[in-house]
């Protein structure tokens, strides 16, 4: 980073040379995204995190926009080039852009803009997951873990979970509705290769942290192997692992969808044969033990 910013500096500086360039000439820095390298226990790409699926974009044009202008309205790069174009005064290109112009935003004036505009991003490869984002909110669906809100002002390290967080009920259900009709109108992967997808929590779910027991540190995954199933017996324990510890046997009261639809544990009923339909409905899928119970994706 730091040599990055040294040769930048060199770039810009190179046009101050010239009066006429340094008011007149558009510099604009972008790239591609990054490797996530162990951030999150994950590798390589593909994912919903900003440092995943997130670019950079740096604009100088004095000539134009002002000094420490900041856009927090959600961009993505198919709407560089319409942008830019207007930006530079283009009209008539004879291009049809699927991207919009943010050219207002960068010209407004205002030191800092948030509009309410919304990005989608997904899964390319297996369409087991599916994003949107609206300013500082990012909400993800998956076939693998309960939905997630991020609030990327308050965590810009996406490491806390708001959903169902009272304070965001209202944007959390709207960000759902949008992903759900978003799914279908832009054709994404999920809409036909995704059969299971968590639209809400389940009710009995295990925590996917690791907790301190007799000094040492484990996963729920680690009772009946490293730890034994005894220790369930911890009121701590039970907390933190109450499907593999059996002390929950609860339906959740959100929704699943399957193929394309959004149903509840009554309407599932017919589908108890699917694991994630069991780990969704225990109540209703008698799935519920007193012990010893896990479930894998």
């Amino acid at each position: 980073m730091i040599k990055f910013i040294y040769h930048l500096r060199i770039i810009f500086s190179c046009t101050k040379f010239v009066v006429y360039l340094q008011f007149t000439n558009l510099h604009r820095f972008t790239s591609d995204h990054g490797d996530l390298l162990a951030e999150h226990g994950k590798y390589n790409k593909g994912r919903p995190y900003r440092t995943a699926a997130g670019i950079p974009f740096i604009l100088r044009y004095p000539e134009k926009v002002n000094q420490g202008t900041v856009i927090h309205s959600a961009m993505s790069s198919i709407d560089f080039a319409p942008s830019i174009l207007s930006l530079m005064g283009i009209e008539n290109h004879g291009v049809s852009f699927d991207g919009v112009d943010f050219t207002g935003e960068l010209t407004s004036g205002f030191v800092e803009t948030n509009h309410n505009s919304k990005k989608y991003i997904y899964d390319p490869a297996d369409g087991k997951w599916a994003a949107v984002v609206m300013g500082e909110f990012k909400l993800v669906v998956s076939s693998n873990d309960v939905p997630w809100l991020f609030n990327l002002s308050e965590d810009p390290f996406e490491v806390i979970n708001y959903f169902d967080n009272p304070k965001y009920t209202d944007i959390q259900t709207s960000l759902l509705a949008d992903l759900f009709e978003a799914i279908d109108k832009y054709d994404m992967p999920n809409r036909n290769s995704t059969r299971f997808m968590f639209w809400g929590k389940p009710a009995c779910w295990d925590s996917k942290d690791r907790i301190i027991i007799d000094s040492e540190k484990y996963t729920c995954k680690d009772i009946g192997e490293l730890l034994p199933y005894e220790k369930c017996s911890d009121s701590a324990l039970q907390q933190h692992c109450p499907v593999t510890c059996g002390v929950c046997c609860e339906d959740a009261k959100d929704d699943l969808w399957i193929d394309g639809s959004l149903l509840t544990c009554a309407q599932l009923k017919w589908n108890c044969g699917k694991n994630k339909v069991q780990m969704f409905c225990p109540e209703t899928c008698n799935s519920c033990s007193a012990s010893n119970v896990t479930y894998a994706f």
